[in-house]
């Protein structure tokens, strides 16, 4: 029996909490395959006829279900599949349709297909699917030939089928191709595994279209690759702790194949899938990497309690089919990020929870004060700052996996003195999409350590980002006085926005420029 744990691989920078939740007794054996529906988790396991159902609905403890599924025979269960309510199961030459609805943890039969090819000279293998079609793939031992059958979903009628040379360990489906594993049996494959590419646009008439070598494992071994899509590139996991057994990546529009370099200590990994947006898979330790462009895994985290065989996602869960003994649970959801602003290159800034309409906030530090807040930056946090040099910069961020975020920038604006201290941020916000905006709060300096009884009018600046959307950076590029940014988690007032500009460097708080005064001597403390 092989040792398998679980490797996290993060494709996004941000790390993810890997939190054990629960698990269930013993199952026996190794999970092969699993399927998630609803709060019910099904399960094949190597070498055996059942399928295992499990009701996780509570996650702190997964119960085993005492129904299990066969197909009436010893022939061996592989693989399982879930489309809407439906349950596809693998058993030897036969592919097996169950109904889960009303009643999940008790599937009623509905369909059944027996592949056209005698039972004593088959070795089943793999299942996958389309939007409507499952593909389904049996071995004729004697003669190393392999039949790839197109079935129709919901009535499992044969629609195609196509043979060739070769032993199908697994497959997957993308945008009309399929493309499949592929060893030699009885042999070993010393110059490297093939994968098969096959034209299924047309169902009734599939063919190959292309033979891919990747170099350097034995051929035994390669039952136990996974292989899946991701953002236009193929990859394939390797298990087994000799022989090169790295995960590769192929792009799909060129055929170029790249091997994955893993961490030291990591030599190979059975399973592989990738969940919002990030990749998990099945290694010898439980990891948390994250891929870099230059092809290689950086470590960032490890969980050393999971030894898995399999491994299915389910929203903010993922369920591990451990080697021998349980079915775990972990919690994947991805920790609270706040969203961010900051002066890059300069001092920490002041955090403040706006009130209502008329309120005020304030830069304890320094005395300077934002007032007369309108009514829709309530609740929002203002970040205030003073002091920024050229060469820093104003960033803000919206963390992934949340809501969106509105930033509002608000800079004393009083031209011409004021372009000397606005660290030149007009253009740049302007730039990055912000819209200029003439009904900020004033801004209220301090004169020699004391509020000044003036106000100075204000510029402030509108962006709305999503969720997960790459930091906005603005440069400063000369001397920045003091200024606010007002942060809102979610959508912020409707456009227009404010009373429009007369122009991209003169966004105005109230009437002309013949009432916009500066003060002398300066009245802005550096």
């Amino acid at each position: 029996m092989l040792t398998r744990s679980l490797l996290f691989a993060l494709l996004a920078t941000a790390s993810e909490a890997l939190t054990l939740v629960g698990n269930t007794g013993l199952i026996s054996s190794s999970a092969a395959s699993m399927a998630v529906y609803g709060d019910y988790v099904y399960s094949v396991r190597y070498g055996l006829s059942d399928v295992l159902i499990f009701n996780t609905a509570d996650k702190t403890m997964p119960a085993q279900e005492t129904t299990t599924l066969h197909d009436g025979s010893s022939t061996r269960s592989s693989t399982v599949l879930v489309d809407g309510s439906h349950l596809y199961v693998l058993y030897g030459f036969n592919v097996v349709l169950y109904n889960l609805s009303p009643n999940p943890a008790a599937p009623v039969e509905m369909q059944r297909f027996v592949a056209p090819i005698s039972r004593e000279a088959v070795v089943n293998r793999v299942l996958t699917q389309s939007a409507d079609h499952i593909f389904a793939t049996f071995h004729h031992v004697g003669s190393n030939t392999e039949m790839l059958v197109v079935l129709e979903k919901g009535t499992l009628s044969q629609v195609g089928s196509f043979t060739y040379t070769g032993l199908a360990m697994n497959m997957v489906y993308h945008d009309g191709k399929l493309y499949t594993t592929a060893a030699q049996v009885g042999s070993i494959i010393t110059t490297g595994d093939l994968i098969y590419v096959f034209d299924v646009t047309t169902p009734a008439s599939p063919s190959q279209e292309a033979a891919w070598e990747v170099p350097f494992l034995l051929g035994i071994n390669a039952q136990f690759h996974r292989i899946v899509v991701h953002e236009g590139s193929l990859y394939l996991s390797r298990g087994g702790n000799t022989f090169n057994a790295v995960p590769w990546k192929i792009d799909l529009s060129t055929g170029v194949r790249q091997a994955m370099s893993l961490p030291a200590d990591v030599q190979g990994c059975y399973d592989i899938l990738f969940h919002n947006s990030k990749m998990y898979a099945a290694c010898f330790t439980l990891y948390e990497l994250q891929e870099t462009s230059a092809g290689t895994f950086i470590m960032s985290n490890s969980l050393n309690s999971v030894v898995a065989a399999t491994i299915a996602p389910d929203g903010n869960y993922l369920y591990s089919g451990e080697v021998g003994d349980k079915l775990r649970v972990i919690d994947i959801t991805p920790p609270v990020v706040d969203a961010t602003v900051e002066l890059v290159g300069g001092n920490p800034l002041v955090v403040q929870t706006a009130g209502g309409e008329g309120s005020s906030v304030e830069d304890g530090a320094s005395g300077q004060r934002w007032e007369g807040l309108p009514s829709w930056l309530a609740g929002s946090t203002a970040h205030m700052g003073a002091h920024g040099k050229k060469g820093m910069s104003l960033k803000m961020t919206c963390p992934a996996g949340g809501s969106s975020c509105t930033f509002y920038v608000v800079i004393h604006n009083c031209l011409p003195c004021s372009s000397d201290t606005n660290g030149g941020l007009p253009h740049g916000l302007l730039n990055e999409g912000f819209k200029a905006g003439s009904c900020g709060p004033k801004y209220v300096p301090t004169f020699r350590g004391a509020p000044s009884d003036k106000t100075l009018p204000t510029a402030i600046f509108k962006l709305e980002v999503g969720a997960g959307t790459p930091p906005v950076e603005v440069p400063v590029i000369r001397d920045l006085l003091h200024f606010s940014v007002f942060l809102q988690v979610g959508a912020g007032i409707n456009e227009p926005f404010c009373k429009k500009a007369t122009g991209p460097s003169h966004p105005r708080n109230g009437a002309g420029a013949s009432q916009c005064t500066c003060f002398s001597p300066p009245v802005l403390v550096r």
